[in-house]
């Protein structure tokens, strides 16, 4: 390596990594990352800390943001293979199973309780 190479500043970056660890289902793990601004030197006045530290916030804020909607777009995927797999058997069975309810002869999924399980292997506790 050369000088040169060493002081080329290095841009600096947020990255997010997902990776599903199910085994029944695994989906494709996905990476997004922000473009941060250059961390300000310690002798350079002339851009404070702070805007670099309000740019990390914001970029945090918008992954965030795109990790939230990922991740929902997934878990509407897995509930509608669940539904069609439910009613292809014809009965409420599969992954969500569990928080599926019964209601004149049709099952409806809870989805307050598969938003809460979402990624997490549900336990029976009979």
């Amino acid at each position: 390596m050369t000088s040169a190479d060493e002081s080329k500043p290095v841009q600096p970056a947020l990255q997010a990594q997902y990776t599903n660890a199910s085994t029944t289902l695994p989906a494709e793990p996905f990476t997004l990352t922000q473009t941060l601004p250059a961390i300000p030197s310690s002798s350079s006045s002339s851009e404070p800390p702070s805007a670099y530290l309000r740019a990390l916030r914001d970029a945090v804020t918008q992954t965030q943001s795109q990790i939230n909607e990922a991740l929902t777009s997934r878990m509407e995927d897995d509930k509608r293979r669940e539904a069609e797999a439910a009613l292809a058997a014809g009965q409420g069975t599969g992954a969500g199973a569990k928080n599926n309810k019964r209601k004149k002869g049709k099952t409806e999924i809870d989805e307050e309780a598969e938003e809460q399980n979402y990624g997490e292997e549900v336990v029976d506790e009979d």
